[in-house]
């Protein structure tokens, strides 16, 4: 097993345990579709999909409205990750 930056995260707290072991279970359950909608910012839902991917050994496909907002994904998902994330290229209406 490679050294995950997985080690540098925070304790989920209290307030999203449940939330994250629903997730958790969606996935490992066969879900092809899942929502972190209820975090606030691009940076708390990569850390969360960087660590459900540790959990459950898979690989996420992240869609957003423009490449801007793919920017910042890809950024945040490489400082969890640690390495490099592939992109698709878009276009923006």
């Amino acid at each position: 097993m490679r050294d995950y930056p997985v080690t540098r995260f925070l304790r989920i707290g209290a307030f999203m345990a449940n939330e994250f072991d629903e997730l958790i279970g969606a996935v490992k359950g066969g879900s092809r579709l899942i929502s972190l909608s209820g975090l606030t910012s691009i940076a708390a839902k990569a850390q969360v999909l960087t660590r459900l991917g540790a959990e459950t050994g898979k690989r996420f496909a992240v869609v957003a409205d423009t490449n801007y907002d793919i920017d910042l994904w890809t950024d945040d998902l490489e400082f969890w990750e640690n390495y490099p994330v592939a992109t698709a290229p878009g276009s923006d209406f």
